[in-house]
């Protein structure tokens, strides 16, 4: 694996198109040579620089995911929408989330390699956090004031939510967490990132409707929307784009971010 450096330089030429592959194979190689002496535990990964970085990035993406609620949002959607004043038969709300879904995933994966990583999850955590925001504003309103004339507002926000979650922040994540690990950390790397995102979504499962019945139900979706407004600037800033780039060039990012 280590002495066929004509081998591998003759198949990147032509991968390339016999670009100047210089540069990119001293990368792989210097990328093999640091598998073939790491054992790829939890320790050797938090040593090394570009390794702690990209965990940096995942737990950031795990968070920012819980933070747009959506396991809070699928776990309570009935009471939720009972507190929306919602007439929709539970049946029927339940069959359009997941129509929405499934569009909103299909979307996904027509636009992902054109638009990129990095922008499409800006895209969709951003109305997301709006969604939230509104949703917040409406169950607030509703405690000081009739909003009858604006009943439709939590339904709308919850399908627009629930669709920009899986346009983007919801299946890219895996997709980018799958992309930023050498094959000699990605089993432990991405094991503690989805390990901290099933801890978080617990915790979240299980404060929401504490808060929601000790104070009131628009308190933690303005919590959330804060957080998920949080994270997708923290997204901006932390995550390299993927698309498009060998694992060299995305761990030459990390080492620069």
């Amino acid at each position: 694996m280590t002495n066929k450096h004509k081998e591998a330089e003759v198949a990147l030429k032509k991968l390339r198109r016999n670009a100047d592959v210089t540069q990119e194979l001293t990368n792989l190689s210097a990328t093999v040579k640091e598998s073939l002496t790491s054992n790829g535990g939890i320790l050797s990964i938090v040593g090394t620089n570009y390794l702690r970085r990209g965990i940096v990035v995942g737990v950031v993406m795990m968070l920012t995911q819980q933070f747009t609620a959506i396991s809070v949002i699928l776990f309570y959607m009935p009471g939720i929408f009972q507190k929306a004043g919602s007439s929709l038969p539970q049946e029927i709300s339940t069959i359009t989330v997941g129509v929405t879904q499934v569009v909103a995933t299909f979307a996904s994966s027509l636009i992902a390699d054109k638009l990129g990583r990095r922008p499409l999850m800006l895209i969709s955590t951003i109305p997301s956090s709006i969604c939230l925001l509104m949703l917040s504003l409406y169950f607030y309103l509703s405690t000081i004031m009739d909003v009858n004339c604006i009943a439709w507002l939590p339904i709308v926000a919850l399908m627009v939510h629930i669709f920009f979650y899986n346009l983007g922040i919801g299946p890219v994540v895996i997709t980018i967490l799958s992309e930023i690990f050498p094959p000699h950390a990605k089993s432990t790397a991405t094991s503690v990132i989805i390990a901290t995102c099933f801890w978080i979504s617990f915790v979240t499962a299980k404060v929401f409707p504490v808060l929601a019945e000790l104070l009131h139900i628009w308190l933690p979706f303005l919590i959330f929307g804060i957080g998920s407004a949080l994270g997708a600037a923290a997204i901006w800033y932390i995550l390299p784009e993927t698309k498009g780039k060998t694992l060299s060039e995305i761990l030459e990012s990390l080492k620069k971010k």
